[in-house]
């Protein structure tokens, strides 16, 4: 390499370099986003000690005095419960056996999961009789196989709200951010076209492509994962689409404010990598401490995701999903409260 060449190659590398240092997107999607990635992940799956295993006892008689015995276990915390809500729960992973009080007990479980055997283990130790050690009065299995106690029952759901969020930032604020930079929008804002009608027209071509994404993934997760078929189907559409309008809101305001596409993908990656781990997309929102519950809740993809469950799992109904619709409809209308210049086409 000449020292002509040398010198312009020194020059090429500052060149770049001092580019990349000015741009605050980079320097978040290179530094920040793995930190932050790893932090939320260490700090949901923190040591902590032994959680006792959740049983639950059919309402009935002797249902107290069953929970009294059951709790002497110190591996298990038992409560009454009536059965269709335990059945509930129990597809949904919240409890990992029912018992029901009788002679002999009815002993509900999914011997397919390892935290079901284990809590049919337990009880067993907590029905055995004190005085000879034999176990009585005997359970006899009921073993079930009910929709949602598999992981992918509880991943899918969070798959298809990953993907509406996702999906959006690269259709709306990707394309915007890069609109904004190559000076498109400046000549659009020029033009008879108004801002309204011009972000209309990508909500709805946002819309028709949640719809295509919500119909794709469920039928995957029916035919291919056996999930079952939502009861309301138009409800699941619908709460789908409910939540591409805050998502195309949201990313809207940052695709507008970012400086340069790289920017704006440093930025929405640090903020959906977030809400990935911290909104129960590959598990539950549940491991991080309870004081942080009510502050994810209030997370759009968390709201999404609890209602595409429910949706999806427990049968409901979209007029069954208030506090999540709230929730989406906040995230839809704060950037209408922003001021005007945040929206602004140059």
């Amino acid at each position: 390499m000449t020292r002509t060449s040398r010198s312009q190659f020194v020059e090429l590398f500052l060149f770049r370099a001092r580019t990349l240092s000015r741009d605050v997107g980079t320097l978040v999607w290179s530094f920040l986003v793995p930190a932050v990635l790893t932090g939320v992940l260490a700090f949901a799956f923190r040591p902590t000690s032994p959680v006792p295993t959740a049983v639950g006892v059919l309402a009935g008689e002797g249902a107290e005095a069953l929970v009294k015995k059951l709790n002497t276990v110190p591996e298990l915390t038992a409560v009454v419960i009536s059965e269709p809500e335990g059945r509930r729960l129990l597809s949904r992973g919240r409890l990992s056996a029912l018992v029901g009080p009788g002679s002999p007990h009815r002993l509900i479980f999914d011997p397919t999961q390892e935290r079901a055997r284990a809590a049919r283990f337990q009880v067993l130790l907590g029905l055995e009789e004190e005085d000879h050690g034999s176990v009585g009065p005997r359970a006899t299995d009921e073993t079930i196989d009910l929709p949602g106690a598999r992981y992918v029952d509880f991943l899918l759901p969070g798959i298809i709200g990953m993907q509406l969020m996702m999906t959006t930032s690269f259709m709306v604020g990707g394309h915007l951010a890069t609109m904004r930079t190559t000076m498109l929008l400046k000549r659009l804002a020029a033009s008879p076209v108004s801002p309204p009608l011009y972000y209309l027209a990508l909500g709805a071509v946002r819309l028709v492509f949640s719809f295509l994404e919500t119909i794709y993934f469920t039928a995957i997760g029916v035919v291919a994962f056996g999930l079952p078929m939502p009861t309301h189907p138009m409800s699941l559409l619908a709460f789908g689409a409910i939540s591409s309008l805050s998502w195309t809101m949201v990313f809207v305001v940052l695709g507008l404010r970012a400086r340069s596409p790289e920017g704006y993908n440093g930025i929405s990656s640090l903020i959906t990598t977030i809400m990935i781990f911290a909104s129960g997309v590959f598990f539950p929102a549940e491991r991080f401490p309870e004081m942080l519950q009510p502050f994810l809740g209030l997370l759009p993809l968390t709201a999404l995701n609890s209602g595409l469950r429910m949706l999806m799992l427990d049968g409901a109904s979209l007029l069954e999903l208030g506090p999540q619709i709230l929730v989406l409809l906040a995230w839809t209308v704060i950037p209408l409260l922003l001021p005007r210049r945040a929206m602004a086409w140059t």
